[in-house]
């Protein structure tokens, strides 16, 4: 995991010394997987790709520069650049994270438990307090509301 790192100077300053890399995860949840479709293998495999061709590193990392693994604060710069090259609201990697959770408790067709794992969240209230974001705009949630509530009639016998 990708950390800030602080150093204190003689006057017991913080100072930010960049970013490091830890071996552990900020939680007790631990190391996670993370499942992906069949079109993000495709794209891990090209940028994976591309790295060997042009001898950048291929050990871990998925975005790399020459001198290693590209910090978040460069992969966030770029992600921002590339919404706006394409005219779509920027944003942020933690952004994408919170819409991946959404886009897994909207379903309907994964566990709770397997989204907390995947998210490392101990607890479901995490999960659903931090993490589920209505990603409908007010027609979709005013005929999804309508579907749930509408009145099912039974069969007459």
């Amino acid at each position: 995991m990708e950390v800030d790192d602080y150093i204190r100077d003689e006057d017991n300053h913080f100072i930010s010394n960049g970013p490091k890399v830890v071996d552990k995860t900020k939680t007790v949840a631990g190391n996670r997987n993370i499942y992906l479709t069949p079109k993000a293998r495709e794209i891990v495999q090209t940028i994976y790709n591309f790295n060997k061709e042009h001898n950048l590193p291929t050990d871990g990392y998925v975005f790399v520069n020459k001198k290693g693994n590209a910090h978040r604060y460069n992969l966030d710069y770029r992600l921002r650049k590339c919404c706006r090259a394409i005219d779509i609201l920027p944003r942020s990697n933690h952004k994408i994270r919170k819409s991946f959770v959404s886009s897994l408790i909207d379903s309907g067709e994964v566990n709770i438990k397997t989204i907390m794992q995947m998210a490392g969240h101990a607890s479901a209230k995490t999960t659903y307090e931090n993490y589920c974001f209505n990603r409908k705009g007010k027609a979709e949630t005013q005929t999804a509301i309508e579907k749930a509530l509408a009145i099912k009639k039974c069969n007459q016998v």
